[in-house]
């Protein structure tokens, strides 16, 4: 049996489908435990983003069994206990074996006359299973005096019904040292036999009311219990319980990885990988502005672009030709989760918003870095900005503390993308992860190279520093090439090396790689690797191309292949999505009937 939201399961043709990384998987019975009004949101509430679209037109098709079928509810109504005796009596002509709680459904006038003769005061309980906001107030409350609900009972007698009110059971309780006692109800379990017979299980359920309450409500703090009871003969050996496994009977068993588990794993290393960017950049871009005393600093107009690249102010915020301080005020602004830009806390709100999808995949210590990295920012940010009056807030703020607050950070993303290669199984699914990751890396660095390159900054000190840093390769290249600023060891180190965990070429390597083994993985037959839509990295530039110029300076095959790395990780990421997550084109690959 596996454990399913409706974002798992896909209707295609009348049949109903989950869908896996490996392709569409058949699905022939679904117990439902989804509420009827959102279990299919074409027919049903049109809101409703927990269900399946096209379920119910499935099931017309009979091409699927639905256990608890909807509709199934009206069997929850309260109402039916006064019917029990009359249904017992009509379809097994035998009165019932115990009897019933005193019911009366006040949609009919006999009963609703009768209950107001015999009763002064009853519990009102609603007729159906989600009642109107001003229907009925439940047993919670307790007993209510039936003359004064008589007026709202004739308004809409049918969804009133009335019981007797009957003296619960206690249940003995042991609470501050001492034995008192709880009102009580004991539910039982009984299972259906081939031959259309019940069997009554020996045990049940216990519910306890809570402190102070009359009633049993679970809603309204009640406890539960496992009741056991001991047999006084001697009792079969016969267990269901699995007998303890043996070295040969072990077997390497592979959950199945659902599509949503997939996405969810490939986004949430795309926005990790997205965060840990922006933090490195914003870090660069305020240290360069505090270094700078000059309007006309030449590579402050680098430094707008690349924030624009990387979604740190959206453009409709900035002006034509905006000064330091108005950029900075800008970037400060647009670091919450609730701005427009693809900000700060935005990315980690989204990461956090993916992994708590697949919390079951995350080890404890993954899952806090995680929470408390969003936590954590939102919190700096409401110091930050609530601490200055609301027509300063952002032009004057606390620059240290937003300085420690994102060094901070990006020691929890650095924890975050450690344990992401280091406690998670390593199957196909977290290998979208770091597909995720790798896709962003590549659209990062290649936006970086272009918008310094296109800039004619590429051979300046400070376009070394500008790409040095936001690449993690300062130190490399300082051993490497001490106090020299040379274009082709630049790029070499940048690009070109394939060593360099943030070289680029190195990345879509890695990225291509991963690609293949995903396919392979899956083990669907319909679609072919992914070597036909990605360009063998051996057929990218050399670095003595790389390193030429035109006539004005630029480094135009640069900018070209970086260009053309951008398509391609973007035409990747979508034939991932139509493969793997929305199974668009996948329809003749079924992997089961």
């Amino acid at each position: 049996m596996t454990l399913v939201e409706g974002k798992d399961l896909t209707v295609r043709g009348d049949m109903l489908y989950l869908k896996t990384l490996a392709g569409l998987e058949r699905v022939h019975v679904v117990l439902r435990r989804l509420d009827d009004a959102f279990c299919d949101p074409v027919e049903l509430r049109a809101d409703s983003t927990i269900g399946v679209p096209g379920l119910l037109q499935v099931m017309r098709a009979g091409n699927v069994v639905v256990s608890n079928v909807p509709g199934a509810g009206f069997a929850e109504s309260p109402a039916l206990h006064g019917f029990m005796a009359g249904i017992a009596d009509a379809l097994l002509d035998e009165p019932l074996e115990l009897p019933d709680v005193p019911t009366w459904w006040c949609g009919e006038d006999a009963a609703r006359a009768n209950a107001f003769a015999r009763q002064d005061s009853a519990f009102l309980v609603p007729t159906w299973p989600e009642s109107q906001r001003d229907g009925a107030p439940g047993m919670a409350p307790g007993a209510q005096c039936l003359d004064a609900w008589r007026e709202r009972i004739e308004t809409m007698p049918d969804a009133f019904t009335v019981q007797q009110p009957l003296p619960y059971s206690c249940t003995p309780r042991y609470e501050d040292g001492t034995i008192g006692n709880r009102p009580s109800v004991l539910r039982l379990f009984a299972i259906a036999d081939f031959n259309g017979g019940w069997h009554v299980m020996p045990g049940g359920f216990t519910r306890l009311a809570a402190e102070r309450q009359s009633t049993v409500s679970m809603q309204f703090g009640g406890s539960s219990v496992d009741t056991w009871v001991l047999s006084s003969q001697p009792h079969s050996t016969f267990s269901l319980l699995p007998s303890p496994l043996k070295p040969g009977d072990l077997a390497r068993k592979h959950r199945t990885v659902s599509s949503r588990a997939a996405e969810n794993l490939f986004w949430s290393g795309s926005y990790g990988e997205r965060a840990e960017n922006n933090v490195r950049l914003l870090r660069l871009i305020l240290g360069s502005l505090e270094n700078s005393d000059s309007d006309s600093d030449s590579m402050f107009s680098t430094l707008v672009e690349l924030a624009l690249q990387n979604g740190l102010v959206p453009q409709v915020d900035m002006l034509a030709e905006p000064s330091p301080q108005t950029f900075e005020r800008t970037l400060v602004a647009n670091l919450d989760e609730h701005t427009g830009a693809a900000s700060i806390g935005q990315n980690l709100a989204s990461q956090a918003r993916a992994s708590g999808e697949i919390r079951g995949r995350l080890s404890s210590d993954h899952w806090r870095t995680i929470v408390a990295a969003r936590n954590d920012f939102r919190d700096a940010l409401a110091v930050l900005t609530l601490s200055s009056p609301a027509p300063a807030r952002h032009e004057r703020y606390d620059r240290v503390m937003l300085i420690n607050a994102l060094e901070h950070l990006s020691t929890q993303l650095l924890a975050i993308s450690g344990a992401q290669g280091d406690r998670m199984t390593r199957d196909e699914a977290w290998r979208l992860l770091f597909v995720g990751r790798h896709i962003e890396r590549v659209s990062a660095m290649t936006a970086y190279l272009r918008v310094v390159a296109g800039g004619c900054q590429l051979a300046t000190p400070a376009g070394f520093d500008l790409l040095l840093q936001p690449f993690d390769s300062t130190l490399t290249y300082r051993s490497l090439y001490p106090g020299r600023f040379e274009v082709p060891a630049l790029l070499d180190l940048l690009v070109v090396e394939p060593t360099n965990p943030r070289g680029l070429y190195g990345v879509y390597e890695h990225l291509c790689r991963k690609l293949d083994e995903i396919t392979v993985a899956a083990g669907s037959s319909s679609h072919a690797t992914f070597s036909g839509l990605m360009r063998p990295v051996e057929s990218l530039l050399s670095l003595e191309r790389l390193c030429a110029t035109d006539a004005h300076g630029v480094h135009t095959e640069l900018i070209e292949v970086c260009n053309d790395l951008n398509a391609l990780v973007a035409l990747a990421a979508n034939e991932i999505s139509a493969r793997y997550f929305s199974h668009a084109n996948t329809l003749a690959s079924r992997v089961s009937s």
